[in-house]
C-alpha cells in the first residue's frame, strides 16, 4: 500500500507490505512460506531483515539495522537468536548478514561469537536441505492491487471478499484491493472491480478520536 508524498519533487512516496503470513520465503529455491512470527518481537525484527535477502543483496542499511539490535538494551541472546533463525529456515541469510557486518573492522566486535558459532552448522544444514528439496509446489499466492486512493480510516477489523465471476475483490478498513497472482493486471479485471465498487455502499468511516476539552483558566 502506498501513500503519495505531498510534494512530488521533495517528498518520497511511502509504502508498506501487508501480508497474512510472517515470512514469504522463496519456494523456487526450497524455502517455504512461514506463517508464524517468533514469540519475541526482537527476534522477529532480526529475521525480517534476514528475509530481505530473498529479494535483494544486503546493503549497509541492513548491516546498521543488525548493529542497532545487537547493541541495544533489548539485544537478543546470541545462541537463542541462532536457534530461532534455524527454526525459521533463515540461518544462511542471517549468517551472511553477520559475516558482512564483521567485514567492517569497526563493527566486527558487535557480532558475538556465540551467534556465529550457533549459525555455522545450522546454515550448512539448511543449504543442504534446500538443495535436496528443490523447488516447492504451493498454491498460487494472491497479491492485493490497491484500488482505493487515498487510504481510508475505515471502521471495523474484518474484510469482505467478493467473487465477480473469477475476479476477486477484497474490501478492508484501509483500502479496496483487486486480488491478482502477478504484477500485470488485466484491464478487463480492473474495470470489473471498479464497476463492482461503484455499486457497493461506501465503507463506513472510523469515528474521529475524541479530544479532551481545553481546561478553562481562571481570570484574576
Amino acid at each position: 500500500m502506498w501513500w503519495l508524498g505531498e510534494d512530488p519533487m521533495l517528498d518520497l512516496d511511502r509504502g508498506v507490505e501487508v501480508t497474512t503470513f510472517a515470512y514469504g520465503g522463496l519456494p523456487e529455491r526450497g524455502v517455504p512460506l512461514r506463517p508464524e512470527l517468533p514469540a519475541e518481537q526482537v527476534y522477529a525484527d532480526v529475521l525480517a531483515v534476514a528475509e530481505e535477502r530473498f529479494q535483494r543483496d544486503f546493503t549497509l542499511k541492513d548491516v546498521l539495522d543488525l548493529v542497532c539490535v545487537l547493541t541495544s538494551p533489548a539485544a537478543p541472546d546470541p545462541a537463542a537468536l541462532a536457534r530461532v533463525a534455524a527454526g525459521h529456515a533463515l540461518a544462511p541469510e542471517l549468517e551472511e548478514l553477520c559475516l558482512k557486518t564483521t567485514g567492517h573492522p569497526a563493527l566486527a566486535p558487535v557480532v558475538p561469537a556465540p551467534l556465529l558459532d550457533g549459525l555455522r552448522e545450522s546454515a550448512r544444514l539448511e543449504r543442504a536441505r534446500r538443495a535436496a528439496a528443490g523447488p516447492l509446489a504451493e498454491a498460487p499466492r494472491l497479491y492485493g492491487f490497491q484500488l482505493t486512493e487515498p487510504l481510508r480510516r475505515g471502521a471495523g477489523e474484518t474484510v469482505e471478499d467478493h467473487d465477480l465471476d473469477g475476479v476477486l475483490l477484497r474490501r478492508t478498513p484501509v483500502a479496496d484491493l483487486l486480488l491478482v497472482t502477478g504484477e500485470l493486471v488485466g484491464l478487463a479485471d480492473h474495470e470489473t472491480a471498479q464497476a463492482a465498487l461503484s455499486a457497493l455502499a461506501p465503507w463506513p468511516e472510523r469515528p474521529a478520536p475524541r479530544t479532551a476539552a481545553a481546561p478553562v483558566g481562571s481570570g484574576s
